[in-house]
């Protein structure tokens, strides 16, 4: 009786593995954060609904999963919104974020191509747009290719110490009330 090997089975196999890994180094990195209290601020929840403002939820809860370094799942969180109304806010955002769980996982030719992507999604809309400061957003893009390339392309947890992570913030002077994707939240 021979003994058969299916390496395409291996593979998945391990790629599982390597996704749970990943997984549980960012619940981990999350929980030290807050059991250091320099995640507390950061992973306070802000409400769908502030000072008579009504906000996506969907942005909400991205906005609230950046600000936690949770990026893989702010991804995940507007990717669903970003399916429904085809919004180039949402997707520039949503790229944003993953370049950063580039990041994360110390892949430095992952966070230029991702961050060169923004501004083609972003740069459109005006400096303020659905709460967010988006001219910010586009500066940090840039300001994060940059450190990358003058760091000269560093891996790993050298790449993660150059990366300038971001914070967002919902700010109800930087929305019009009329972005489209208000009606389709």
């Amino acid at each position: 009786m021979g003994l058969y090997f299916d390496y395409r089975l291996a593979r998945e196999l391990h790629e599982d593995c390597l996704r749970r890994a990943e997984r549980d180094r960012l619940v981990r990195q999350a929980l030290q954060a807050l059991r250091s209290g320099k995640g507390a601020r950061r992973l306070a929840p802000q409400a769908a609904d502030t000072g008579g403002v009504r906000w996506p939820e969907a942005l909400v809860r991205f906005v609230e999963l950046v600000n936690a370094g949770r990026y893989w799942h702010a991804h995940e969180a507007l990717e669903e919104a970003w399916r429904a109304n085809r919004s180039d806010f949402y997707h520039g955002l949503i790229i944003y974020a993953s370049a950063f769980v580039h990041a994360q996982r110390g892949n430095p030719r992952g966070v230029l191509l991702q961050m060169g992507k923004v501004p083609r999604y972003l740069a459109r809309y005006p400096d303020a747009y659905l709460g967010l400061d988006v001219a910010a957003i586009l500066r940090h893009a840039e300001e994060t290719c940059r450190r990358v390339r003058e760091a000269g392309m560093p891996e790993g947890e050298r790449l993660r110490a150059v990366v300038p992570w971001p914070t967002l913030t919902l700010d109800p002077a930087r929305r019009s009330g009329r972005e489209p994707e208000l009606t389709t939240a």
